[in-house]
């Protein structure tokens, strides 16, 4: 058999010429007195200087940055959040709350009827609550007092349009508590959706009025309602026929932030469950409500 001497050569070649760099290297190194090394080491020690001052510079705009974020959430909240009104509000010593409850719809019925007939305005005066005489349970009566207050100012607001409505009524729908999944609740919204038939320019105003807010001596006396959803149609058929009267439907919600007390208590109030999922979660109270999960 013949050897490979070509390759063997090749091999032979390549030590060398690594043999020749590395001299190279060092005579280079030897010359220049360690002053390259010495330069080498001045930049190395400034970039790691340079480099834990530009984190301490990031980590204090980071904290800056979450401070300002906190306080335009905090602003966010106050000018967003609902807060029941004394008029509304169960007292702990209260015997029947289903009857104070029925009690106070009575009244606020009565109101809105005055209101109406100021303008000649015909809908149905239960506003969403069924014409059931029947006492409702002690148990709902926290809920059905929040949504009366959301609801009068709801109908006074539709009352209020600058042309009386043709139609109106109102639907309150179950409160819906929002939060990350592994973490106790951050808000809890109260819908409730407003359907309509009038004219552009009063559901335009509607439109408007619903995000409002009332202050007095500087401070906020009311709340905005929330839009979650709204559409609009009309019957005309063709585009050259009068668009007179349009129906609307205005999706809303009073927000309320669960204040860090309430949280603090029962931090495992609702049960987890796959992020962005609705269904019905245990509270204290033992009553199942839809709960919507946020992500993260």
């Amino acid at each position: 058999m013949i050897p490979a001497v070509e390759k063997e050569e090749q091999k032979g070649w390549l030590v060398l010429a690594g043999i020749t760099v590395a001299a190279l290297i060092a005579i280079f190194s030897i010359s220049d007195g360690g002053e390259l090394e010495t330069q080498a080491q001045t930049e190395k020690e400034k970039l790691a200087s340079e480099g834990r001052e530009d984190m301490r510079t990031h980590v204090q705009r980071q904290l800056e940055a979450n401070t300002k974020l906190r306080e335009t959430i905090e602003q966010l909240k106050l000018d967003t959040r609902f807060e029941l009104a004394e008029y509304y509000t169960i007292p702990a010593s209260e015997p029947q709350p289903g009857y104070l409850f029925k009690r106070k719809f009575t009244e606020v019925r009565q109101r809105l009827r005055e209101k109406a007939a100021a303008r000649r305005i015909v809908y149905d005066d239960n506003i969403g609550f069924g014409a059931d005489p029947k006492v409702p349970d002690d148990r709902e009566a926290p809920y059905l007092m929040t949504m009366l207050q959301v609801t009068e100012k709801l109908v006074g607001i539709a009352l209020d349009s600058p042309a009386p409505l043709e139609k109106f009524s109102v639907m309150q729908l179950p409160a819906i508590d929002t939060g990350p999944v592994s973490r106790p609740v951050l808000v809890r919204e109260y819908p409730i959706t407003l359907q309509v038939r009038g004219g552009l320019k009063d559901i335009l105003w509607i439109l408007h009025r619903i995000s409002e807010v009332s202050h007095t001596d500087g401070k906020k006396t009311d709340y905005p309602l929330i839009l979650r959803g709204f559409s609009i149609k009309s019957d005309n058929a063709t585009p050259k026929d009068d668009i007179s009267q349009l129906d609307a439907e205005f999706q809303l919600a009073a927000m309320r932030f669960i204040s860090e007390e309430e949280r603090a208590k029962d931090p495992l109030a609702f049960q987890g469950m796959s992020s962005g999922s609705r269904g019905s979660a245990s509270s204290g109270s033992g009553s199942g409500k839809p709960v919507f999960y946020a992500r993260p």
